[in-house]
């Protein structure tokens, strides 16, 4: 799909977690008019920089949940993801500065900012900038073992933040692309429908892109 479109493997992440998400809020007659967004974290870290410090930074790219087609709303995210990942890249070189910077106290700071956030109503007059958190993170090409047995898939887990209550990381290992959905439970009690559109989405994309039959 991602050659067919022109785009990447990102790209096609990204389609998908709109797909499910389009889906899923159609169900419950609340897709929203505007798109959804998604914040997506970048690796800032040189070719062979085995540094332990953090090397990360983001973009928020539009997930066209708004556009029906599913070729158009890819062809979307491509774009969307383009113009982002530019906007993005001249702060690429501050972040190993920003690696140095002292954090003590700051999930503390955070907690407390978005504990005022949810519960002063603030968040009905000005919305987070983006709605939910979409990481693709390249683990191994190669096979891993544990205790003599070869492990074959690696689903991720990773958090939610107070405004964005579903994450969805993958991880690229082997020939796989391994989801995790991981979601605050007050908001998606069950995740299965969202998993479960997941095949769905990926066969209206290959059937979109002639992939498969129509």
């Amino acid at each position: 799909v991602a050659a067919r479109s022109g785009g990447k493997v990102n790209d096609v992440v990204l389609a998908l977690a709109s797909g499910i998400l389009r889906e899923y809020l159609l169900g419950l007659e609340a897709l929203p008019k505007k798109t959804l967004t998604a914040f997506v974290p970048i690796s800032a870290r040189d070719a062979g920089d085995a540094d332990s410090k953090n090397a990360v930074f983001g973009m928020v790219v539009p997930l066209a949940t708004e556009i029906d087609d599913p070729r158009g709303r890819l062809e979307a995210i491509i774009a969307g993801a383009t113009q982002s990942k530019e906007l993005a890249n001249p702060f690429r070189a501050l972040v190993p500065h920003m690696a140095d910077v002292p954090t003590f106290g700051t999930p503390m700071m955070l907690q407390l900012l978005t504990v005022f956030y949810g519960r002063s109503g603030l968040a009905n007059v000005m919305p987070p900038p983006l709605n939910v958190v979409v990481s693709n993170v390249f683990f191994s090409k190669r096979p891993y073992y544990c205790a003599g047995g070869e492990i074959e898939h690696l689903y991720p887990m990773s958090i939610v933040v107070h405004g964005q209550a579903l994450n969805i990381t993958v991880h690229g290992y082997r020939q796989n692309l391994d989801f995790g959905l991981i979601a605050g439970a007050n908001v998606l009690a069950d995740l299965q429908p969202l998993a479960d559109a997941m095949p769905r989405q990926l066969a209206a994309l290959e059937k979109a892109y002639g992939l498969v039959a129509a």
